[in-house]
């Protein structure tokens, strides 16, 4: 490999199986997708964890009502 793009097609088959392992075992622990996978991105999540929000996603959940910017 010169700079780390170049790769043949058993070094990448190679990988794939190593990413594939990780996410058997993820299932294997009980995770699950939270949804579809879209754009290659997929979110996982423990039923029986509370997913943890952000800083944006904090924002927009009010449990007493609708945002409001004074």
């Amino acid at each position: 490999m010169d700079d780390g793009r170049k790769r043949t097609l058993l070094e990448a088959a190679a990988k794939l199986r190593n990413e594939a392992e990780w996410l058997e075992d993820l299932a294997g622990a009980g995770f699950e997708l939270n949804g579809p996978i879209q754009d290659d991105y997929g979110f996982v999540g423990h039923p029986d964890v509370e997913p943890h929000l952000d800083d944006d996603e904090q924002d927009e959940v009010d449990p007493d009502g609708p945002l409001r910017l004074n």
